[in-house]
């Protein structure tokens, strides 16, 4: 079988609730949507701070969110920005 997927998420994400079932999810102990405020801000402090890097993407914050945001997806890219932005300059 052959399956064809459109350019467009099947569900679309809304707006946190603030409902924090992200945050009891997290293995890690996190909170994604802190996380996710910060790295929307650039804010390297502030993702130190919130320690990004521990982040395992295991999706369970994504998984059980009402609103159906990709807060591992969001994780994972402000894994990448603070990498890069703490890398040694050459």
């Amino acid at each position: 079988a052959v399956l064809l997927f459109g350019d467009t998420a099947a569900v679309q994400p809304t707006a946190c609730i603030r409902c924090g079932r992200c945050v009891r999810a997290c293995a890690a102990n996190l909170m994604p949507t802190e996380l996710e405020q910060a790295f929307d801000a650039r804010d390297v402090k502030e993702l130190q701070r919130l320690k990004v890097n521990l982040c395992m993407n295991c999706g369970a914050c994504s998984f059980v969110c009402p609103a159906k945001r990709n807060l591992a997806e969001k994780n994972q890219l402000a894994k990448d920005f603070l990498r890069a932005a703490t890398a040694p300059k050459k």
